[in-house]
């Protein structure tokens, strides 16, 4: 696998592994969000509550897949950056 190709899969697998762990918090917390939206004094903001949930758990799990940036100081260029395994495998990790 080339280096584009691995810095290809691996930003669209850490896509796929904040996806999935927004929607186990999301399974997980959508009960007991439920109680909370009931004991809500107005069932307006019950409502709001309700469509706000899911994308107060997706939303944060995408922005801190898509603030990941391989630019730095030494590697001005994507061409410089692909060119490098060893430091995509370390910004992976980080």
């Amino acid at each position: 696998m080339s280096n584009e190709h691995y810095l290809i899969v691996s930003y669209f697998a850490s896509a796929a592994v904040s996806i999935a762990l927004g929607a186990l918090v999301y399974l997980y917390l959508r009960r007991p969000f439920s109680e909370i939206e009931e004991t809500a004094a107005k069932k307006w903001f019950a409502a709001i509550l309700k469509k706000v949930f899911p994308f107060g758990l997706f939303f944060p799990a995408l922005m801190g897949f898509i603030s990941v940036s391989y630019a730095s100081c030494n590697h001005e260029t994507y061409e410089k950056i692909v060119q490098d395994r060893k430091y995509l495998v370390e910004r992976n990790q980080r």
